[in-house]
């Protein structure tokens, strides 16, 4: 079996991606009967590969269905990575429990620890986050917040590794701030030594989609491997003996970096040639990188949610299997072409991961890897080189630091250049099913034999592919809607899309000032999967920050055309308005009376001066429905409200549903056919409150909370269809039409093939029996003059 590594991976990986998605039951029968017809069409270890996939869903499965629903966690581990905001504590047989704490014990203590387990976030808006997966992923077992913790000091050997490895860390960061200012600094640090950095601070390196340079990756683990071989001939090791060496300080080395996935990828492709090398037998290095993918997925199959194992195994998936195909176009042209070639081999792969996480990329990019990573090279070299002799010797240590210097120029000087430069491509949204298909066709264009077909069946295909795609657009039509409203899940905060035809916009944008960033997790993720390349307004209803904070990571990821807000009269609401307009753009104050094409937005005067009561107040009306959104104003103001006569067929609650706000005067006076809640699950506040719950039930006012999923509501036509999101049901509805697709494909090709073989006449009109290159004939339609 041609690629046997590679095919056991693809098998594992395929049972992990459809546990939790398709129900056991179905999933068992639909292996059962793919094994039944391989052995009957083949023999028993093509087979097994089916068997190894049901394995790996059923495992997946029990993993997926095994992931927290809550309770009470006690519990005595070692910390083995700490944070401002939370810290990992090693617990017996190898597990993680993440602790949402801001205590941060020192790396090697050690915690008992007592708290409530937390249940992983499932996505509340399509294309969101998906707690479950990263947890999985990551090889978290629990997520705890805490309720007692005792930390002490331990002497175990676990705990004297953790603390080696934040001692190793320690020193590579205090050693390069000793040369070097703190961006410089950190951007060193984490390539050699494997640091945590505010990424942030890398911003050109983002742009431009280089970002992975600062990761421990097969550059590394080619350096020390290098490095280890020239110390162990001048210290004249048997070869053997240099093997096991090397190996040994490879482990040791990735340890203290805390495993990377690039590094270990390296290590385990180096262990597999080493061990064919020592039986004799020849290594391609296609198997070493198939192998290595499969210990991954062996320790843990759904490391294929894992960005850091895709971008790694995509990347090198590229250059031993499709750049050799396209190897020649580059050929007599220069190392720098050949270069260029690769980078855009390599680009074509992780499209779909660069659309899932940026949502673009650089075109620049292409060109900018083939200079910039030499020169990252040369950091790397120098930067180790640094490290060791500021240990033996600090006056040549202090001439490299130098040269570094000037080489950290460089290289921030070139990327700088290029950042400059940067043309962003937009890229279409992904799913996850997209991206099969997309590397399916990739995969088609660099393997399918085209120099064999004749010219009536290049023309064939090259029409088909035309017509379908004609046919496909014809058929498409644009959603019917007068005025679409998305109200999105943001945690505690507020945030809903707004889409008149040709006009998008914002209603606040989500934030907060504790931990992570919501609008990067919630609000990006979404826009990105709808498409949503620009925003031609942002309406902020308010200045507090679970309102307004996400517009500064929106603005990095979009155009704002304009942005809208009462004027700010308070100290803290002036702060913030003045912190938006000098990082965002002007803020503009409007009240009136807004045509838009399918409706109208009517914006009501402030009815008070600051804080909550400053709430800008705005309808959004279709064709006799309306729509009514509050911010956070009190019940003194909505009292105020009612006096300006507002509509609301679809009344989004104030505050998030809390008791100051939702008055008694003000159902009355709009009585809404629905109400919305915008809170998040397991809020500190209690949001919603028990008494406004109680108000709408009491006006027989039926409601909706974002907790439950994002909630859509269509306007058309006078009349609402509300819908909403529900990931579970979604995905596995997904994965089912996918599976149906896959088998219709797939038999098709091959019942039309058999058709097409069975008549002879007919299959050699279509395939030539050798290349047509080779007889020196000129009729196919696509040219291969370079092809030998």
């Amino acid at each position: 079996m041609n690629q046997l590594w590679l095919c056991l991976s693809v098998a594992v990986a395929s049972g992990a991606f459809f546990a939790g998605r398709i129900p056991v039951f179905y999933g068992v029968a639909f292996c059962a009967l793919i094994f039944l017809l391989v052995l009957w069409k083949a023999d028993i270890r093509r087979s097994a590969l089916v068997l190894l996939a049901l394995a790996s869903f059923l495992t997946g499965s029990f993993m997926y269905g095994a992931k927290d629903h809550g309770g009470e966690f006690q519990s005595v581990g070692i910390v083995k990575e700490s944070r401002e905001n939370s810290y990992d504590l090693s617990i017996p047989y190898f597990k993680t429990v993440r602790v949402l704490s801001r205590k941060a014990p020192t790396v090697g203590s050690r915690v008992r620890l007592k708290g409530k387990i937390l249940k992983p976030e499932l996505p509340q808006n399509p294309g969101g986050f998906n707690g479950v997966h990263y947890e999985l992923s990551h090889r978290i077992k629990h997520t705890v917040r805490p309720i007692r913790e005792e930390v002490g000091e331990s002497r175990s050997l676990l705990s004297r590794s953790y603390g080696l490895r934040e001692s190793f860390q320690r020193y590579g960061r205090n050693t390069m701030r000793f040369y070097f200012p703190k961006g410089e600094a950190d951007l060193l640090s984490a390539m050699v030594y494997g640091t945590d950095s505010d990424w942030d601070q890398f911003q050109d390196l983002n742009t431009l989609n280089l970002i992975h340079i600062l990761s421990i990756s097969g550059l590394h683990i080619g350096l020390m491997v290098v490095m280890l071989k020239k110390l162990s001939k001048l210290l004249t090791l048997p070869i053997a003996w240099a093997k096991i060496a090397i190996h040994f300080s490879m482990l040791v080395y990735l340890f203290l970096t805390g495993f990377p996935v690039g590094g270990m990828r390296v290590y385990f492709a180096l262990l597999f040639t080493d061990w064919g090398k020592a039986l004799g037998q020849p290594v391609d290095p296609t198997y070493a990188f198939s192998f290595s993918g499969l210990l991954f997925l062996l320790a843990n199959p759904f490391y294929i949610y894992h960005y850091g194992f895709l971008f790694s195994f995509l990347s090198v998936f590229a250059i031993l299997f499709l750049y050799p195909k396209v190897k020649y176009v580059a050929r007599g042209k220069g190392k720098w072409a050949e270069g260029m070639l690769l980078s855009a081999t390599i680009t074509l792969v992780i499209v779909p991961l660069l659309s899932s996480l940026y949502g673009k990329f650089s075109l620049m990019s292409i060109v900018a890897n083939v200079f910039v990573l030499p020169l990252a090279s040369l950091l790397l070299y120098s930067a180790v080189a640094l490290s060791v002799f500021h240990l033996v010797f600090q006056p040549l240590a202090g001439i490299i630091a130098l040269f570094l210097e000037m080489a950290m120029a460089l290289f921030n000087g070139l990327v700088g250049f290029f950042a400059d430069f940067s043309a962003g491509v937009p890229l279409p949204s992904f799913t996850v099913y997209d991206g099969f298909f997309y590397m399916a066709v990739v995969l088609i264009g660099f393997y399918f034999p085209f120099r064999f077909l004749t010219k009536k069946s290049g023309y064939f295909l090259i029409g088909y592919t035309l017509l379908s795609t004609a046919v496909s657009l014809f058929f498409f039509r644009a959603p019917d809607y007068d005025l679409l409203i998305h109200q999105l899940y943001v945690g505690q905060g507020d945030c809903a899309l707004v889409e008149f035809p040709g006009y998008k916009a914002l209603i606040d944008t989500g934030g907060s000032g504790f931990g992570k960033d919501p609008t990067a997790f919630y609000i990006t993720p979404y826009l990105r999967r709808r498409n949503i390349r620009h925003l031609d307004g942002v309406f902020l209803s308010h200045y507090d920050i679970d309102h307004v904070g996400g517009i500064f990571t929106i603005a990095k990821d979009m155009k704002i055309n304009r942005i809208y807000g009462p004027v700010a009269t308070g100290k803290e609401d002036k702060a913030m308005g003045k912190k938006i307009e000098e990082e965002v753009g002007k803020i503009h104050s409007i009240e009136g009376i807004f045509p838009m094409k399918g409706g109208t937005i009517k914006v009501y005067p402030s009815l008070g001066k600051e804080g909550n009561s400053l709430s800008m107040v705005m309808e959004l009306s279709s064709k006799g429905a309306h729509a009514l959104f509050l911010g956070d104003l009190p019940a003194a103001e909505e009292k105020m409200l009612t006096g300006l006569d507002p509509k609301s067929t679809v009344l989004k609650l104030a505050h998030h549903g809390s008791k100051t706000s939702s008055s008694e005067e003000l159902l009355e006076a709009v009585h809404p056919k629905l109400a919305l809640i915008s809170a998040g699950a397991r809020n500190s506040y209690g949001h919603p409150h028990k008494e406004v719950l109680d108000r709408l039930k009491e006006h027989h006012i039926p409601y909706l909370q974002t907790k439950d999923g994002a909630i859509s509501l269509a306007f058309r036509r006078g009349k609402i269809q509300v819908s909403v999101y529900d990931e579970a049901s979604e995905s596995s509805g997904d994965a089912i039409f996918f599976i149906w697709n896959v088998i219709f494909l797939g038999a098709s090709a091959w019942i039309i093939s058999i058709y097409l073989r069975e008549r002879k006449t007919i299959w050699n009109q279509w395939i030539s029996a050798a290349p047509i290159y080779s007889t020196g004939r000129r009729n196919t339609v696509w040219s291969r003059s370079g092809v030998k």
